[in-house]
């Protein structure tokens, strides 16, 4: 025979249960959403950044510097880092600023292209300011494939470092 008392004290362990599950997947989707291959993590101040390719899920192997066919990319009439550079400085949006003084400084990214072309481990190497570090690295994340490098014609990861110009007047 059960009880009104161990009714309640069942039910009260499965609300708690239940609300705990509630705020740990709450706390869990706050920080990342998972959307397809991409994974997109959430700063406090709710700029969505895309991550091209989750560390975990990077490709496996010798990271390159320097390679017999280097990776190219495509921009406009550009091609190779350069292109990127220049695509990755176009796409560095950050929000309008009401300043008295100037805002300059260069942020270096470092990032890693793929067998696969995607781009993996994007990291500020070098950082002027941390309040435009997550603009930086939005910018590199949404990049494009890339056509891969390539040593004795085998697709090989190659790890590139950019500086991104930040300009605010």
């Amino acid at each position: 025979m059960i009880t009104n008392k161990t009714l309640v004290s069942k039910l009260a362990f499965a609300f708690s249960a239940t609300l705990l599950m509630l705020v740990l997947c709450s706390i869990s989707s706050f920080s990342r959403n998972v959307v397809g291959e991409m994974i997109f993590a959430q700063a406090p101040d709710t700029i969505v950044v895309p991550v091209a390719i989750p560390d975990t899920a990077a490709g496996v192997g010798a990271v390159y510097t320097e390679v017999e066919v280097r990776p190219d990319f495509s921009y406009y009439d550009m091609h190779g880092v350069e292109a990127f550079r220049s695509y990755a400085q176009n796409r560095l949006n950050y929000p309008e600023f009401e300043s008295e003084s100037d805002i300059r400084g260069k942020i270096y990214v470092s990032f890693i292209v793929e067998v696969d072309g995607r781009i993996s481990t994007i990291k500020v190497v070098r950082s002027f300011n941390d309040f435009f570090d997550i603009y930086a690295i939005r910018a590199v994340a949404g990049s494009p494939r890339w056509i891969p490098g390539k040593q004795g014609g085998v697709p090989v990861r190659v790890k590139y470092t950019i500086p991104l110009t930040v300009e605010i007047r």
